[in-house]
C-alpha cells in the first residue's frame, strides 16, 4: 500500500496514531485558534478498502463504484516508461504510472466467483457514477463533523 491507497476514507490510519490521536488534535488546535483541512484522496483507495473487496468478491454493485472494463486490459508503455497506454474497446486510454517503480500498471485484473475477468483502473471511483460522488459527501461530512475547516480533496 502506498500513501496514496487508504483503507478507509473515515478513519486516521494507526501508524498516525488513530482516531482518538486525531480528536485530541483537534481539541487543541481549535483552543489556540487554529484551523483544520484535511487532505482528501477519494480516488486512490488500497485493496483492503471494503469497497474494492467486495468488488473483488464480485459484488456487482461495489465493482460499478470503479472505473473498470470488462475483460483483461492490454497495456503498453510508451518509449519513456512513464506512461501506461491501455487498449480500450472504445480507444486508447493514456495515464501516468504514478510510482513505476512500484507498480507496473494502473489497472488490475482479477477473476470474479462467476468466473468473468475485470480490470479495474488504479481502484479508481467512477466520479461519473452518482453512488461513488455520495460515498465522497458521506466522508466529507464525516470529517466536517469532527471539526475540521476545510477539505482538500484530490
Amino acid at each position: 500500500m502506498t500513501v496514496a491507497e487508504v483503507c478507509s476514507l473515515m478513519a486516521v490510519a494507526q501508524e498516525l496514531g488513530g482516531n482518538e490521536a486525531f480528536r485530541r488534535f483537534m481539541r487543541v488546535a481549535s483552543a489556540k485558534g487554529i484551523k483544520v483541512i484535511v487532505d482528501f484522496v477519494p480516488g486512490h483507495v488500497s485493496t483492503e478498502h471494503p469497497m474494492v473487496e467486495y468488488a473483488f468478491q464480485g459484488n456487482n454493485r461495489a465493482l460499478k463504484l470503479f472505473v473498470h472494463r470488462e475483460g483483461k486490459v492490454s497495456t503498453r508503455l510508451d518509449a519513456e516508461g512513464k506512461f501506461e497506454i491501455a487498449t480500450l474497446n472504445d480507444g486508447e486510454m493514456r495515464t501516468e504510472l504514478i510510482f513505476p517503480d512500484i507498480k507496473k500498471s494502473n489497472w488490475v485484473t482479477i477473476t470474479l466467483p462467476d468466473g468473468r475477468q475485470v480490470s479495474v483502473f488504479r481502484k479508481f471511483l467512477d466520479q461519473q457514477r452518482p453512488d461513488a460522488l455520495g460515498m465522497q459527501f458521506d466522508v466529507s461530512g464525516h470529517w466536517l463533523s469532527q471539526g475540521v475547516s476545510g477539505i482538500r480533496a484530490d
